[in-house]
């Protein structure tokens, strides 16, 4: 599969490599960003089943990441 979001030196120089998608589990998730807060979790679309994570969603996921991360410590 392309990735669209591959970084690119001229043309996409913020690139991302594909991701695991949570749903399919296939390495098909195509990342168009990370979340705007905590910038761990992507955003973006599966380029096999279709699923779709918004930036709120992802920003949400970070989130609910950062309080497990403070619970190990």
């Amino acid at each position: 599969m392309t990735n669209r979001n591959a970084y690119h030196p001229k043309h996409n120089p913020g690139g991302h490599d594909l991701d695991t998608c949570p749903v399919c589990g296939h390495e098909t998730f195509c990342v168009e960003g990370l979340d705007p807060v905590f910038g761990r979790v992507g955003y973006g679309q599966c380029l096999v089943c279709t699923y779709i994570r918004t930036p709120g969603a992802a920003e949400d996921e970070a989130f609910t990441e950062h309080l497990r991360s403070m619970d190990d410590e």
